[in-house]
């Protein structure tokens, strides 16, 4: 009679949370495989980007954190480390962005924001060349420099109705931007039995920051202060793909 020895080995390892790409339109999550900078991670097989450690040599109490299990370490405090990263799709069709995770994440209550085990979102802006879904109504952005041909790379776009944001994009090397809103009314009622396609009047509205040296990361643009702006009325229809240029002026 053979028996048959089976050794297990036993390995932990500490999970700083997991990130889930979107597509910023839709809202659905991103398939394509991505590649991940700035820290050490594994892709699984929903799709989530486990982050498993800063990418640099971490400090001794980043480091105590990652390999301490029981007791969890008291320092760091929840939330008080900044992991910048960033992401770009090889296939080309959403573009380059920074983006920051903030742990250690919570693990003890699921209703608290910064939930260790839901997967921290983080959308994916559409390159220009993005094609439209049939009821989307689009705006093509190009953003320059006042009194110069130079697009504006980097430059967050919200696409503003009234005072509510219902789309947003960012430009590429070149200073263009898909810009796309769901969810509008195609049609309206007009006169007698007359049914007219709706039109909406908008803002688009181009926010850039001079100094920005790497890629941009449009969480950050959004509210910054001390931006170069500039915004632009236009309008927009379901169905539709519109083309809008702003210009910027630069010191």
């Amino acid at each position: 009679m053979t028996i048959l020895r089976v050794d297990f080995e036993h390995i932990e390892r500490r999970i700083l949370g997991a990130v889930q790409f979107t597509d910023l339109v839709t809202g659905l999550p991103v398939r394509e495989r991505l590649e991940l900078n700035g820290a050490k991670a594994i892709r699984n097989l929903s799709g989530l980007y486990v982050i498993l450690a800063p990418a640099s040599k971490p400090s001794k109490d980043v480091q105590k954190y990652l390999d301490t299990f029981k007791p969890t370490p008291s320092v760091p405090d929840v939330g008080s480390v900044k992991l910048p990263m960033s992401v770009e799709d090889p296939s080309g069709n959403y573009l380059a962005r920074r983006f920051t995770l903030k742990f250690p994440l919570q693990a003890t209550n699921a209703e608290r924001p910064n939930y260790l085990f839901k997967p921290i979102e983080v959308a994916l802006y559409p390159a220009p060349r993005a094609q439209a879904a049939q009821n989307w109504a689009v705006a093509r952005v190009s953003v320059q420099e006042q009194g110069k041909d130079n697009g504006l790379g980097g430059a967050m776009i919200l696409l503003r109705r009234q005072t509510t944001i219902i789309g947003r994009g960012l430009t590429d090397a070149r200073g263009e931007a898909f810009v796309a809103a769901m969810g509008l009314p195609l049609i309206a009622v007009g006169s007698g039995t007359s049914i007219l396609i709706q039109e909406y009047d908008v803002t688009l509205e181009a926010r850039y920051d001079p100094t920005l040296k790497d890629l941009p990361d449009p969480d950050t643009l959004e509210t910054a202060a001390g931006l170069k702006t500039n915004q632009v009325p236009a309008k927009i229809a379901p169905g539709r793909s519109d083309v809008v240029k702003i210009a910027i002026a630069l010191p």
